[in-house]
């Protein structure tokens, strides 16, 4: 388990060696100075958000009292709508009635002009009867009869009867005249009764009312909108108030400060010193209850194996015999002739651990009632060390990391571990990628990285086993000057497996084997003297 954050162990909980389950708290950090800022920050939250709700709330009340003027304007326009149609029907209903009498004295007067036309013809035409009676005036090519037939003609057109003895009537220009005198008199009355020129000046007056009102109502309209605009403004801004990126950030941050085991297993690694501050790895947590050990086989030895067979697993960090199982064969050899294969280490030991380098026999048979001679009776020296083609690095664990892993195991005191791991770093031109991951090295790199672990706990001799077997030509020159280097300045033992003739060549002794068996032995070239 890793973490980025920069303080300092407050109190752990476990140590190497334990036995934890996710969840489980490893450690926690001193957030003293975090729960401050977080303080400071809520604070300046909650004023953020006050002034958010003061806002809303006026922005609230602008709105209803907008909404309340609108409502006013609309009545107050519907009002004014109601007076100017009711001035309205009184102005065009008085204007007709006048009209109608002044229709009926203009068709009177009409009367009576045609009626004193007819009465002006008929005083004509009666003095020119009179005087044709008298014979005093000159009928011309007329005669007597003439005009009496005009005078006849004009009396009855006038009076609708015949002339009489005794003179003309005129009562008919005096009704005409009387009757267009009193319509006259109803007109005038009329006009003023009704005042015209008033209800007018109030139809006209009501009209500009109507649009002084209809403009007052479109402008609380537009407020309204505006106040609503402000009104949803406001409430966005209050809803963001309370949505603080940077005070997320620190409560999410305050949690990660307790900081507890991702998965079930074995804590394999610690860097949790209360007072020091966490900076990448925590702690290493391990399942060692279903652990299994890659490893290759030859391919003499891949025909003589089956699934299921035991295996014994050693390590340099155990001292007694791990038992396992044979569990998968890739039925396809390597680029070097070998079949990868992984054993199952049995449940319930956890004396192995992810990232150990060990040796593995595989019990092909058992034969009862054999003299054992116990190794130390032929005094071997079992401090060596191991080289291996794949590297076997942690992937999760930096170059630093891994190479301090053995000498974790052989309880070297954590700042002596990883200043010898600098060391053998730089003795591998590597301390310069010391924290990188494996994932982020080429070949090369990693099997560098690999010597430089091999030598954590200072061994007499190392097994190289195809240590160039994934490498380039020129990569597998820079590994093998490493070797020579070791051997000539450091004094150690180096026993080289490779399929590489030249590199075979390169050693001070060569050993051929075939089938389990030594069939050669032979001094390597000159050139080997001066490698390195």
């Amino acid at each position: 388990m890793t973490t980025s954050l920069k303080y300092p162990v407050k109190e752990g909980f476990v140590q190497v060696g334990d036995t934890v389950q996710a969840g489980d708290v490893i450690c926690t950090l001193d957030t003293e100075s975090l729960e401050k800022q977080i303080q400071r920050k809520q604070e300046s939250v909650a004023d953020a958000q006050q002034t958010a709700q003061e806002n809303y709330d006026k922005a609230v009340k602008s709105y209803n009292e907008a909404v309340a003027d609108k409502d006013e304007a609309w009545q107050d326009w519907e009002d004014a709508k109601a007076e100017y149609n009711s001035a309205h029907d009184a102005y065009y209903d008085a204007q007709a009635s006048v009209g109608s009498i002044q229709q009926q004295y203009l068709d009177a007067q009409s009367a009576l002009e045609s009626a004193l036309e007819l009465y002006n013809s008929y005083l004509k035409t009666l003095g020119s009867y009179n005087e044709a009676e008298n014979g005093s005036e000159d009928l011309g090519d007329g005669s007597y009869t003439d005009v009496i037939r005009r005078y006849y003609e004009a009396s009855l057109k006038y009076s609708g009867k015949a002339p009489t003895v005794s003179g003309f009537d005129d009562s008919g220009v005096d009704r005409t005249y009387n009757e267009t005198n009193n319509l006259s008199s109803q007109w005038q009355d009329a006009q003023n009764t009704m005042d015209l020129t008033t209800l007018k000046q109030a139809f006209s007056t009501a009209q500009d009312q109507v649009d002084l009102c209809e403009t007052a109502y479109e402008t609380a309209c537009d407020k309204v909108d505006t106040a609503q605009e402000s009104m949803d403004t406001a409430k966005k801004n209050l809803e963001k108030a309370g949505e603080d990126d940077e005070l997320s950030d620190l409560q999410d941050e305050l949690e990660e400060c307790t900081l507890v085991a991702e998965t079930s297993g074995t804590v394999t690694a610690l860097n949790a010193t209360v007072g020091s501050v966490c900076d990448g790895t925590v702690a290493t947590i391990q399942d060692t209850e279903d652990l299994v050990v890659d490893i290759t086989i030859s391919e003499d030895d891949v025909k003589n194996v089956e699934l299921g067979m035991d295996c014994k697993i050693t390590t340099d960090a155990t001292e007694d015999v791990i038992q396992g199982t044979l569990t998968q064969v890739n039925p396809t050899a390597g680029e070097n002739g070998t079949f990868e294969a992984q054993v199952q280490v049995e449940n319930g030991s956890n004396r192995l651990l992810v990232g150990m380098n060990a040796s593995v026999e595989i019990i092909q048979s058992v034969t009862e009632n054999i003299y054992v001679v116990p190794l130390d009776a032929v005094d071997e020296d079992e401090n060596g060390s191991f080289v291996f083609q794949t590297y076997n690095l942690i992937g999760r664990q930096s170059a630093l990391k891994n190479v301090e892993l053995p000498m974790l195991y052989a309880g070297v005191q954590p700042r002596q571990r990883t200043r010898r791991a600098h060391e053998l770093l730089a003795m591998v031109e590597m301390d310069d990628r010391c924290h990188h991951q494996p994932n982020e090295l080429s070949g090369g790199q990693k099997q560098r990285v690999a010597i430089a672990r091999a030598m954590a706990n200072d061994p007499d001799a190392l097994l190289a086993d195809e240590p160039t077997g994934a490498l380039d030509s020129q990569t597998s020159r820079t590994v093998m000057d490493i070797f020579h280097r070791l051997h000539r300045q450091c004094g150690k033992t180096i026993v080289l497996i490779t399929h590489n003739q030249e590199l075979a060549e390169e050693c001070q002794r060569i050993l051929t084997l075939r089938d389990g068996l030594i069939v050669g032995e032979r001094a390597g070239k000159e050139r080997a003297a001066h490698a390195g």
